[in-house]
């Protein structure tokens, strides 16, 4: 005999092993796991993954943007560049787990709302929208899941703050050079005896 349990909403006494059978739950995951595959393909194209630089993202400073150092703000731009490019990827990834995972609770979420139709049919009882959402949310795999998105949502948030505040630097460091070397083509222009510039009346 099936043992039951008295939903929290009431209503409807739904049986204890309701939800995806765990085989069933392997094929879904299988099915959506092509993280593994894409980066594989990538990596076939040339497109590896990158390492994480081996120095700081460097911050950009009043020093950093005053230096008449040129070599200094090459070193910067370089090192904000290689953080940026590392971080973009890092964030791809993360998007792309996000999709991977979203999908794979969709199907669960669509598999058991069938099974509580097949039920309803079966002469098994009228269920709400809420009653099957609280199932839903309730399944071992789709809590698993749903735990999992939640800490590739949060670690997305941290990252595109990251690389939008590396991008943000990346411009003001190459707006700098522009200046510098606008400033050093003037300076040029106004040295006596080249020959242009300011003419003599």
């Amino acid at each position: 005999m099936t043992s039951e349990r008295q939903p929290a909403t009431g209503g409807l006494r739904v049986p204890r092993n309701i939800g995806v059978a765990e085989s069933e739950q392997k094929a879904v995951h299988n099915h959506w796991d092509t993280i593994g595959k894409v980066e594989g393909t990538l990596a076939m194209e040339g497109f590896v993954a990158m390492e994480c630089p081996s120095f700081q993202c460097p911050m950009v400073t009043e020093e950093v943007l005053t230096t008449a150092d040129s070599k200094a703000y090459t070193e910067a731009y370089a090192q904000q560049l290689a953080w940026f490019n590392y971080a973009s990827q890092t964030l791809a990834r993360a998007t792309a787990h996000l999709l991977q995972v979203t999908n794979e609770m969709e199907m669960i979420e669509a598999r058991m709302r069938r099974q509580f139709r097949e039920g309803i049919r079966n002469g098994g009882g009228k269920m709400t929208e809420k009653e099957m959402a609280d199932e839903i949310m309730l399944d071992d795999r789709y809590s698993e899941l749903l735990h999992f998105k939640q800490v590739t949502t949060q670690r997305k948030i941290e990252l595109q703050a990251f690389t939008e505040g590396v991008e943000r630097g990346l411009k003001v460091i190459s707006r700098q050079v522009e200046i510098r070397k606008m400033e050093m083509e003037q300076s040029r222009v106004n040295i006596p005896g080249r020959g242009y510039g300011v003419r003599s009346p």
